[in-house]
C-alpha cells in the first residue's frame, strides 16, 4: 500500500514519440542557406565569363603614316542551336591624324 509522502513518477515517454528540439526548421535553414551558396557561386562564375562594359586603355606599338588606307575583308560564321549564321563585311580604316602619341583613325564598317 503507498503512502501519502511517496509522489508518483511519471510514466516514461517512448523514445518513438520523442520529438527533435529543431526538426524541419533546421533543415529549411540548411537548404536556404545552401541555395543561397549556390546562387552566389553561379553569379559570380557567370559574370566571369562575361565581357566588361566599361572602356578599357590598350597599349598598341603602332607605327601609321597619316593618310594610310587600310582595307579589311570579314568573314564571320557562328552555330547556334543547329543553325548557321554567317556574315561577311568590310573594315576601312584611314589615320587622319597623330600628336606624337594618339592616333585619329576614321573606320567604316560595310
Amino acid at each position: 500500500m503507498a503512502s501519502l509522502n511517496e509522489i508518483p513518477t511519471p510514466p516514461e515517454t517512448p523514445p518513438e514519440a520523442v520529438k527533435p528540439r529543431f526538426g524541419r526548421k533546421l533543415y529549411l535553414v540548411i537548404g536556404l542557406v545552401t541555395i543561397a551558396i549556390i546562387a552566389t557561386a553561379s553569379i559570380i562564375m557567370f559574370t566571369q565569363f562575361l565581357p566588361s562594359a566599361r572602356g578599357e586603355a590598350v597599349t598598341l606599338e603602332l607605327n601609321y603614316s597619316v593618310g594610310e588606307k587600310m582595307t579589311y575583308e570579314i568573314s564571320m560564321t557562328m552555330e547556334t542551336m543547329d543553325t548557321e549564321v554567317s556574315q561577311e563585311a568590310t573594315l576601312e580604316m584611314e589615320v587622319q591624324g597623330f600628336d606624337g602619341e594618339n592616333y585619329t583613325i576614321r573606320q567604316t564598317i560595310t
